[in-house]
């Protein structure tokens, strides 16, 4: 049978190839013959499909009910939904479908029999490899343990500034502080800038002990003459960034410290104005998002003797009064009980 469309391709009829009259019929045996006229269909019907096609293939199964309720809604030519009224309904879900071949292989014995490798007990914070060179531990610091007390001091020249001349004195880096007490550790950067500060905290995070106290001081390299709006605001969202990050750490912000020689184009009139504006608006903003502010009124600019004569940085009797303030903080936060 061959399906053919008339005008109308919704009324699909079934119609029987005509054989040619002509044609010389090949002789069949009579045991042929008889299986023939037992197979033998309606001539206004396709050869139904053998059951084992059907019951495989649930699409199939699909496809025929879709054609016998097409022929009884009469959608079909008169001969097919004639045809269609005599079939019985299909079951859905009658057949089916074939089970999924098993795609997950059997885990040898051997390899569930492999011992696990043991992990290696690696330093707290250690995340990534050092990018800076750990500083030694003071005399007597060698006992420290996870559990005491840590206070990072960094920042730019006026740090290393401190941190020289407390070498030559009897306190040492530790400011005073036993040892059992809390380590004191320091990291000074030359000609530091503010933008420099957060990946610079963050390589001291991955080398030492989380910390209980935290001093910064950078800045006075990022003054410049006008407008310094933007320096301002990148402080300001740092600091709220710490403080989210640091949760358990109490951090102290050193206000900017004035310069005995400022660079060129730079009148000292407006960039002290600058600068002691700049130190206004910040202690309002340590307020807010719960940081120390650490001032130093006793290092002025008309103290001469307070700078090196050529440069910017401290001079010993500077970085003197900058000890004092950094004792001072620590005092208030109890680390010399």
């Amino acid at each position: 049978m061959l399906p053919y469309r008339g005008r109308n391709d919704t009324n699909l009829v079934l119609c029987q190839t005509l054989e040619s009259p002509g044609a010389p019929q090949p002789q069949q045996q009579p045991q042929q013959q008889q299986q023939q006229q037992q197979q033998q269909v309606p001539p206004h019907l396709p050869p139904p499909p053998e059951k084992e096609a059907v019951a495989s293939s649930p699409s199939l199964l699909k496809a025929l009910e879709a054609v016998v309720a097409a022929g009884r809604r009469g959608l079909l030519g008169p001969a097919a939904a004639a045809a269609a009224a005599t079939i019985p309904l299909l079951q859905a879900g009658g057949a089916k479908p074939p089970a999924a071949p098993n795609l997950i292989h059997p885990v040898p014995a051997t390899e569930k029999k492999k011992k696990k490798k043991k992990k290696k007990k690696s330093l707290p914070n250690k995340g990534r490899p050092a990018l800076i060179t750990v500083v030694p531990l003071a005399e007597g610091a060698g006992k420290l343990q996870c559990g005491l007390k840590e206070v990072w001091i960094c920042g730019n020249s006026v740090i290393l500034a401190s941190q020289k001349r407390l070498q030559s004195q009897t306190q040492g880096l530790q400011l005073g502080i036993k040892p059992t007490k809390a380590y004191v550790y320091w990291r000074g950067v030359q000609g530091m800038k503010w933008e420099q500060l957060l990946p610079l905290l963050h390589e001291i995070y991955h080398l030492r002990f989380s910390p209980s106290l935290i001093i910064i001081h950078v800045g006075e390299d990022d003054l410049l003459p006008g407008n310094s709006t933007s320096f301002l605001m990148a402080m300001k969202n740092d600091l709220g960034v710490l403080r989210r990050a640091f949760i358990n750490t109490f951090i102290i912000w050193s206000s900017l410290l004035p310069k005995q020689v400022w660079g060129e184009n730079q009148k000292p009139e407006e960039m002290e104005k600058l600068r002691k504006d700049i130190n206004s608006k910040m202690i309002s903003r340590c307020k807010q998002v719960g940081v120390q502010f650490m001032p130093h009124t006793s290092i002025t600019s008309d103290k001469t003797g307070l700078f090196l004569p050529s440069l910017n940085d401290l001079s010993d009797a500077g970085a003197d009064h900058f000890i004092a303030d950094l004792k001072g903080v620590l005092r208030i936060n109890r680390f010399y009980e």
